[in-house]
């Protein structure tokens, strides 16, 4: 589907182009736009320019992924900042991924009280589960998600990070 952009967004698409050492292409697809967010995204090449433009996306399913993949990419105190570059009527999937990597921020740094975690494990999506074996090394908290993991992957993945844990505390 091809949407009129504003001359506004086309100036500063060319521009990540132009920074990401490529042709803008066709800016009116999205899929065109989307090959030039995932170079920000995945490479870090415009991340500025990115941040500057995307509040100027007319697709809105679009813009939001983009600042969803940005907020799992960005320093804490810059995730909010992403989700303000969208309208308020979308925003929610980001606000929710914020709120899942604070919760992820708050085990790594034990200020999350493991008493609490097998209560909360049940309003936790996989995506949130899975992003916390990868990055928690607390064994308390990779044993309740082995045991009580939302998903057979989930739990088996916590059954291996809990044996790596164990044996690099050692």
């Amino acid at each position: 589907m091809n949407e009129e952009i504003s001359e506004e967004l086309r100036g500063k698409l060319i521009e990540l182009a132009r920074l990401q050492g490529g042709e803008a292409g066709e800016l009116t697809d999205e899929h065109e736009r989307w090959a030039l967010y995932r170079v920000a995204i995945d490479d870090g090449i415009g991340v500025t320019e990115l941040f500057d433009l995307i509040s100027l996306e007319p697709d809105s399913a679009l813009a939001s992924s983009v600042v969803v993949h940005m907020v799992e990419r960005s320093a804490p105190e810059e995730r909010r900042l992403w989700v303000a570059r969208l309208p308020a009527e979308v925003q929610g999937s980001a606000q929710v991924r914020v709120a899942e990597l604070e919760t992820v921020d708050m085990l790594c740094s034990g200020g999350f009280p493991h008493d609490q975690v097998a209560d909360s494990l049940a309003g936790w999506s996989t995506w949130l589960q899975l992003r916390i074996i990868a990055f928690v090394q607390d064994t308390h908290v990779l044993r309740i998600l082995a045991e009580q993991g939302r998903t057979k992957r989930v739990r088996r993945q916590a059954t291996e990070a809990t044996h790596v844990s164990a044996r690099s505390t050692r």
